[in-house]
């Protein structure tokens, strides 16, 4: 049974006049203030899924957190990620605070409702300062360092206050291309399916041959034809 998981997570937002927008939204192997936390990678689904031209809803207060009780409004989604992608640790382009950990990057745009422009102008004057993702994980997703190695991401939103310390929104000026941004986001997801498809077969190639494969994702070389 999946279980949902919405922690709160450190963000750095930059908006443009346009009405784009940028979020570094998860530092991986940081904890929450459950103690839970993210492996790199945790969210090669949705990275896939984007690539593909799913696009990500953004939110308000997690307003579909429960699906029989939660919102039926479709106005409470205030915004869309165009780009979703996880940004490793050490990249150039991460905030200093996040450069050590990687993370979850959104780009996207908000959509013209009332709601969304409110919410919009409470974040660019700061008044709102956090955000938190909506994803569900299963009980058995988790390394040897008791991290989650795969959520379902199917949602982000912005929220007064969050399960993880020191979230922070900034308000910036700098452009975002989603563009250029949304083009290496999809090589690199297209790269990673790719490689998880080959790390499938070879499992499934050393299960007929009854080897037990080795802890980890990398088949090493071996083959079994």
């Amino acid at each position: 049974m999946n279980t949902l998981f919405a922690a709160s997570v450190p963000i750095v937002a930059q908006e443009t006049d346009e009405g784009t927008f940028g979020i570094w939204a998860s530092a991986f192997d940081r904890p929450d203030d459950q103690g839970r936390r993210l492996a790199p990678g945790a969210f090669a689904a949705a990275v896939a899924a984007s690539a593909n031209g799913v696009r990500l809803p953004i939110c308000w207060n997690h307003p579909f957190y429960k699906p029989l009780e939660g919102s039926n409004d479709p106005l409470d989604i205030l915004a869309r990620a165009d780009v979703v992608e996880e940004v490793a640790a050490g990249d150039e382009r991460l905030p200093e605070q996040f450069r050590p950990f990687g993370s979850l990057w959104l780009a996207g745009r908000w959509f013209s409702t009332p709601k969304a422009q409110h919410v919009r102008q409470l974040v660019q004057e700061r008044t709102v300062g956090e955000a938190s993702i909506g994803a569900f994980f299963a009980s058995d997703a988790f390394d040897d360092l008791d991290r989650i190695t795969a959520v379902d991401l199917f949602e982000v939103s912005f929220t007064l206050r969050g399960a993880m310390p020191g979230t922070e929104v900034m308000a910036a000026s700098a452009s975002v291309d989603v563009e250029a941004i949304a083009d290496r986001a999809a090589t690199k997801a297209l790269k990673e399916l790719d490689r998880r498809v080959q790390l499938d077969r070879w499992k499934t190639q050393a299960a007929a041959a009854g080897i037990t494969p080795p802890n980890g994702d990398n088949p090493k070389g071996n083959s079994n034809g």
